[in-house]
């Protein structure tokens, strides 16, 4: 009677403290914003040291692999496709109202990371989010947006259909087009 009792006692302080971690990571992810942004600046010029990396990235979807240093380092080695949402939402949304956020100002490496992560989820609702950030005001956020969409739509057949029927401002495509990224034939433009 006495091992049930601790039994329950020790489970229902393991759920208390699950459930308490759960929801400061929820509110913690855009709290942590100039930690994320400090460390992916770091990281995306080689400060903290170049390599292989792989980090796991939890989706909708299921579990894929996210290739990449930089994620690795700002991340750590399992990643939630919700957080990395999270956080280009709030940039979307400081982009739309004009209001600052989280994410409003001089966040491009920090959003560099959560794009390029985005890029292997097949995640649906990424397309939506990452979209929204085709007509930043920041050079590098419209390319690497239209970038990670590129991927997106090239991974997945019924996702292209989705990323195909966006509208991409050229001067995301431009952006994109100086780190690389040739838009594929089925992206359209703004006319």
């Amino acid at each position: 009677m006495r091992t049930r009792l601790l039994v329950l006692i020790g489970t229902a302080a393991l759920l208390i403290t699950l459930a308490t971690a759960a929801s400061s990571q929820d509110r913690g992810i855009l709290d942590r914003v100039p930690e994320l942004q400090k460390i992916a600046a770091a990281s995306s010029r080689g400060a903290m040291g170049c390599g292989p990396a792989l980090s796991l990235l939890v989706t909708s979807q299921g579990v894929v692999a996210a290739p990449g240093i930089d994620a690795f380092h700002v991340f750590g080695g399992t990643i939630q496709s919700a957080d990395l949402l999270t956080l280009l939402r709030s940039r979307s949304e400081s982009n739309r109202t004009g209001k600052p956020g989280p994410m409003s100002g001089q966040v491009s490496d920090l959003c560099y990371v959560c794009l390029d992560v985005l890029s292997h989820s097949r995640e649906p609702e990424a397309v939506v989010v990452i979209s929204e950030l085709l007509t930043d005001e920041d050079h590098t956020i419209r390319g690497r947006a239209a970038m990670a969409l590129y991927r997106i739509g090239a991974a997945d057949e019924s996702l292209q259909r989705k990323v195909g029927a966006i509208r991409f401002p050229q001067a995301a495509i431009d952006s994109a087009r100086a780190r690389g990224a040739e838009p594929p034939a089925w992206i359209r433009t703004v006319e």
